[in-house]
């Protein structure tokens, strides 16, 4: 599956609801419709940033949200950094404030309304957790059908979901995924995930899986749990469980050997989003009639669900050898060579078990190598190229051009946002 992002159907910018213009390169720049206004006039506003659990706050998301107030605004930022966390003083003045609920805050007995805060505000949770307030957040269901999407092209037949209904993230995440596999004719299970310390339930759950076994774990330290305990177990990962985890935690996903599929969430443009709409309703703006759900980027595929076949060692030795050489110089003549076939017999069975050829899967996985790249680093082209196993910056543009659908600078500047942009090219926007 090709990690397409989730706007590339518009030319630029990020949603239509953002306050901030941007050009067809991805640039900042004025409004021309709005009347220029001297910055001196204006006192900086005051905006506070708060969450119901400040110990797991994600840095993505204030980074969005600092990078909207530092070149589209005038605004002194704050976040609590102490105890208490939960508490705006009396003769606290602020303009606005941008409030992630996290699902277990109603347990912990912590609301909005108990802060008594009488200015606009956002909130980054799911509509039911938002107490009547604007909310800006991710879609939850659409990243249980993208995970879905993901593991059916890769031809598995049993599914599973690993996780429970207790939170609606979760829940909407889940029959999403339930909806989307049971629409294609098969079934899905659901499993509690035990505790991470009874190992016993941990194997007894794994035995109890028809092989192979495609797996959603709606939190990524879960599937994490789970690819421990399939080593422990001599369980074979993706050929006999393949995992792919549902909450975008980058660091948990590397951090494990296998590395760990998960889904790409939108969170530093979930932070940027909610501070777009905070200002346009520190400005008088109403509030909008429905919550803003920004939708995942896509599955970014790592070793817990790369491709396999079952009962084909030969097709899988192939599949294998393209995994863990494509970023090398290597064409179709060394993947046959590695495999105990002649050229026309392997290229015949992968066709047909796999769907596509050798040569489409090559480029399929360097395509995939490329956009991480693309994502995460500062590379220029021919770095990036070289990187992913293209013969150069033009052969990249090419094949990428050609599935994807958008240029790789296009797909940088579409998934990392104008300000990311700017600050590769060594420049800043104020």
């Amino acid at each position: 599956m090709l990690w397409i992002p989730c706007d590339s159907k518009r030319k630029s910018g990020y949603h239509p609801c953002m306050s901030a213009k941007f050009n067809s390169a991805g640039e900042s720049g004025p409004d021309p419709a709005l009347p220029a206004v001297s910055a001196t006039l204006l006192p900086p506003k005051r905006v506070k940033v708060m969450s119901t659990r400040p110990h797991s706050f994600d840095s993505d998301l204030l980074l969005g949200v600092a990078d909207y107030a530092n070149h589209f605004a005038k605004w002194n930022l704050s976040t609590p950094m102490a105890e208490p966390y939960w508490f705006i003083a009396p003769d606290e003045e602020l303009d606005g404030l941008i409030v992630r609920v996290h699902p277990e805050a109603p347990n912990e007995g912590r609301s909005i309304e108990q802060l008594r805060c009488d200015c606009p505000i956002v909130t980054i949770c799911t509509p039911d957790l938002s107490e009547g307030n604007p909310v800006v957040y991710w879609d939850a269901a659409e990243a249980g059908r993208v995970i879905a999407r993901h593991l059916l092209e890769q031809g598995h037949g049993n599914f599973c979901v690993l996780g429970d209904m207790q939170h609606t993230t979760s829940r909407l995440r889940i029959e999403a995924f339930r909806e989307a596999v049971i629409e294609h004719g098969f079934g899905c299970g659901i499993s509690l995930p035990p505790s991470s310390e009874d190992r016993a339930a941990w194997s007894d759950l794994v035995e109890s899986w028809e092989k192979p076994m495609a797996v959603m774990a709606t939190s990524d330290m879960v599937g994490r749990i789970l690819l421990d305990e399939t080593k422990r177990m001599q369980q074979e990962v993706p050929e006999a469980i393949a995992l792919v985890g549902a909450s975008g935690d980058r660091l948990v996903c590397e951090m494990n050997s296998p590395q760990m599929s998960s889904i790409e969430l939108p969170v530093h443009r979930v932070g940027f989003e909610a501070a777009a709409l905070l200002a346009r309703l520190m400005d008088g703006e109403p509030e909008p009639d429905e919550a803003l759900l920004l939708p995942p980027g896509g599955v970014v595929e790592r070793e817990s669900s790369f491709r396999t076949v079952s009962n084909d060692p030969e097709v899988n030795l192939a599949l294998r050898f393209i995994r863990e050489h494509a970023t090398l110089p290597i064409e179709v003549a060394d993947i046959v060579r590695a495999v105990p076939l002649s050229r026309r017999a392997l290229e015949l069975r992968f066709k047909r078990l796999v769907g596509q050829t050798l040569q489409k899967e090559l480029w399929r996985v360097r395509i995939l190598r490329a956009q991480s790249l693309l994502m995460d680093t500062e590379l220029p082209m021919p770095d990036i190229a070289e990187r992913a196993g293209f013969q150069n910056a033009q052969r990249l543009y090419e094949v990428f051009k050609r599935d994807v659908g958008i240029s790789p600078t296009e797909y940088r500047v579409r998934c990392r946002g104008p300000i990311q942009k700017n600050r590769a090219a060594g420049h800043h926007t104020h």
